[in-house]
This record gives C-alpha cells, structure tokens and sequence, in this order.
C-alpha cells in the first residue's frame, strides 16, 4: 500500500495538485483496461450461437431461446443426471440380491428407514452412528405393524 502524505500539512495548492496526478493516473489506468479489454474481445471473437458455431442447433444452443433463459438453467443447482440417487440406492440394491430379500414386510421397512437415515447423515456430514442414536431416543409413535399388548 502506498504511503499517504500527511494531508493536514499540505497547502490547498498541493492538494489540488496530488488530485490532478492521481486524476492522470487514474485516466491512464482507464486507458489501459479499455485497451486490454479491446485485445481480450479480439481474441475470443463473438459469442457462440447456432450461426457461427459448428454444432448443430440440438446439441448446441437452440435459436429460439434467450441467453438469459440458457444462462439460469446452466447455473441451476439440480444435477441433469439422476446418478446421485442410483449411487444412494445401490447398497441397498446389492444387499437385497446377496440376502435373497427380506423375509417380512417390517425387516425391509427397517432397513430402508435406517439406510435412510445414514445416507442423510452422511450427506450433511454427521457421524452416522450419534444420528441413529438421536433418532432411536427420539419418542416417536409405535409402527402401524407392530402392535404392543
């Protein structure tokens, strides 16, 4: 960082002075962007469109719409691929194959509902087992199936 002059010691004369510098300097700067931004323009060339890109327009950029309709939907945060949930659901895939399924309905429910619960700790980078532990302490209400008594 450049080191200020004291400005209560300086006269009005100097003041007006160091503004007019820093106002060529700064003029100078502008100058200078303008210029490189002119040579950065001239090297990447227009904006691609069906017109004057190689692609055709179905795996390109489709005519008939506006670039700000193209620019939110390639900044959208929902994945275009469902891989996400094939990757989440292939251990309890490759479990039931291995077991031969579940021998009742209440053994499958459990299962998924704890596979639930660790993938969502995962997701949000909990220890998985301090969150079952919270939810087993939870009070929550008997299962449909199981009735106590």
């Amino acid at each position: 960082m450049i080191d200020a002059p004291d400005l209560t010691k300086l006269s009005h004369a100097e003041k007006d002075a160091l503004i007019l510098a820093l106002l060529r300097q700064l003029a100078g700067s502008e100058a200078r962007i303008a210029a490189l931004e002119a040579r950065l323009a001239a090297l990447t060339g227009p904006a691609k469109t069906p017109d004057n890109s190689s692609k055709p327009p179905s795996q390109g950029q489709k005519p008939d719409r506006p670039a700000a309709d193209r620019a939110r939907r390639k900044s959208r945060p929902v994945p275009y691929t469902n891989n996400v949930s094939e990757r989440h659901l292939r251990p309890s895939v490759i479990f039931r194959k291995v077991t031969n399924g579940f021998r009742c309905e209440l053994g499958a429910e459990i299962y998924a509902a704890f596979r639930s619960v660790g993938s969502t700790a995962k997701a949000n980078r909990a220890a998985v087992l301090g969150t079952v532990r919270f939810v087993l302490a939870a009070k929550l209400p008997v299962h449909p199936i199981v009735q106590v008594g």
